[in-house]
């Protein structure tokens, strides 16, 4: 028992809200990367005090790194073990699409997916405006699923998300 103990404590340390995309995106990469990690779940409204000049997720490593985005957190994850090859190690032009995917996440569907649920609460007239915008992401997402390589079928999600599986 104090072995699992000692173990925990060298352990990086990952401060994640729970219902926050971009702390699951976190969460997930380092569960697919088989990182031993110490999760302590926090709010925004009680936040740690070292933590106050940063928003979570934030992974704490050792005393000297800290990684406080959660994209990073994942490229941390996956570059030091990658058993799935999620980053695509073989093809040099597979992460920098991926990147480019997520960056259009980030920053202009989750900002409209924001706005719509806003909008819609609030009977605001642009709810159609940022329904469609979201949807047109949505549509990228749907194109490439479809003509990719790649697929993550219910069975991926029963055995621990295999992702790396040709569908066609």
């Amino acid at each position: 028992m104090s072995c699992k103990i000692e173990i925990l404590a060298a352990s990086p340390i990952l401060y994640s809200l729970q219902n926050c995309p971009y702390a699951m995106r976190a969460r997930l990469a380092l569960l697919l990367a088989q990182q031993t990690v110490q999760i302590r779940a926090i709010t925004m409204n009680d936040k740690p005090s070292d933590m106050l000049l940063a928003s979570p997720p934030v992974l704490v490593i050792g005393k000297d790194q800290v990684i406080d985005e959660s994209l990073d957190v994942m490229l941390w994850a996956l570059n030091c073990n990658d058993p799935e090859n999620l980053l695509y190690s073989h093809d040099k032009n597979a992460l920098p699409e991926m990147l480019k995917i997520i960056e259009q996440s980030d920053n202009e569907f989750k900002p409209n997916l924001e706005k719509y649920k806003r909008a819609k609460r609030f009977h605001s007239d642009d709810e159609e405006a940022y329904r469609l915008r979201g949807g047109a992401f949505v549509n990228l997402i749907e194109m490439i699923l479809v003509y990719s390589k790649i697929c993550i079928t219910e069975s991926h999600l029963t055995k621990g998300l295999k992702v790396n599986s040709v569908c066609k």
